[in-house]
This record gives C-alpha cells, structure tokens and sequence, in this order.
C-alpha cells in the first residue's frame, strides 16, 4: 500500500511540474483529434442502436410466434 501512494504521489507531481517540451500541438492536429474521436463515439452509438433494433427484431419474432401457437 506504501508502494502504490508513492507511486500516485511520484506521478501526481510529474503531472503537476512538468519539464519542458520542444513540441507542440497546433490547432490542425487538435481538430484532427477532435474528429477522430467524434467519428468513434457516433459510430460506436450507431452500431449499438442496429444491433439492438436486430435483438429487439428477433425477440418480437420469437415471442409473437409463441402467442400465435396458443
């Protein structure tokens, strides 16, 4: 336990007090980014809404071919 606070303490300052960079994220790399992962998250909604209007599809299937034997 004494390992792991240290741990989070070594990187919690690294965070904080960062040593100096010669680089540089300009403005078209940032929209780039910002692209990429707005493309993921609706792509990832999107397949979830067509698999789950496929499940609900087969289960009304499934259950309007129950009551329609009774």
């Amino acid at each position: 336990m004494k390992f792991i606070k240290l741990m989070l303490f070594l990187i919690s300052i690294s965070l904080i007090f960062p040593s100096k960079s010669h680089a540089y994220i300009d403005p078209g790399t940032g929209s780039y980014l910002f692209q990429i992962i707005a493309a993921s998250l609706i792509t990832v909604l999107l397949s979830a809404r067509t698999f789950l209007k496929f499940v609900r599809n087969i289960l009304g299937r499934i259950t309007s071919f129950k009551k329609s034997k009774k």
